[in-house]
């Protein structure tokens, strides 16, 4: 059996079948129908598009939605999602948060040393309008890098960074004002002396810098 039906506007309508047996049992059904009712369209604001960050900066997430039928959507009708992604899996920063210039406090570190060249936040935004209707739209924000040069003295000695053990010399891709660990160790006959900075500590624990330093950090070592 086929029927028709002329709807007068765009806009939702619910169409109900109702079927029986014949024997006083029945069964119903309900299918929403959308009319032209077109999805809000939602807009990031902030962070713009090429925004980049620095650990530690405070990232505010400001959007707006409008739809046909409402005009401009609510504050309350935005959701806020943010991830950490790291190649081909991500954690979790932000989630379900509703509202309007949300302060992302505190941009995350990257997750280990070999995911500062692979990681980046994803900001989502979803709107929905008063009749349920959703759309989501993201934006990639990417870290400052900072690549630094290490050696020692002499060369092809190990650091460790990390708790990872890597010859010299070695050159360490890096988050603008990540927290970075390095450590000379004592190896076979050389005995660390102090950096080319003139610390003593073997263990230096410092904040990466916003440019690229223009000669590498060097342990030097004497012969026991």
């Amino acid at each position: 059996m086929q029927t028709s039906v002329v709807f007068p506007a765009k806009g939702i309508y619910y169409a109900k079948l109702t079927v029986s047996d014949g024997k006083g049992k029945t069964s119903t059904d309900t299918l929403r129908i959308d009319i032209e009712n077109a999805p809000p369209v939602p807009i990031i604001v902030s962070p713009k598009e090429g925004t980049t960050f620095a650990v530690g900066d405070i990232l505010t997430l400001t959007g707006l939605a409008s739809d046909e039928e409402e005009g401009f959507l609510a504050d309350d009708q935005l959701s806020w999602e943010v991830r950490q992604h790291h190649n081909v899996h991500y954690h979790p920063l932000l989630s379900g948060v509703i509202g309007n210039n949300i302060e992302l406090q505190q941009a995350p570190e990257h997750e280990d040393f070999d995911a500062a060249t692979t990681s980046y936040l994803e900001i989502i935004l979803t709107v929905t309008s008063l009749d349920g209707r959703s759309a989501s739209v993201s934006r990639n924000v990417m870290p400052r890098l900072a690549t630094l040069h290490f050696d020692t003295v002499p060369s092809g000695l190990s650091l460790v960074f990390y708790g990872e053990e890597m010859p010299t010399p070695v050159t360490i891709v890096s988050w603008e004002s990540s927290k970075l660990t390095v450590k000379a160790r004592n190896e076979s006959y050389f005995h660390f002396d102090s950096w080319s900075d003139e610390t003593s500590e073997s263990t230096r624990e410092f904040v990466t810098p916003e440019s690229t330093p223009g000669s590498p950090l060097v342990a030097t070592s004497w012969i026991s």
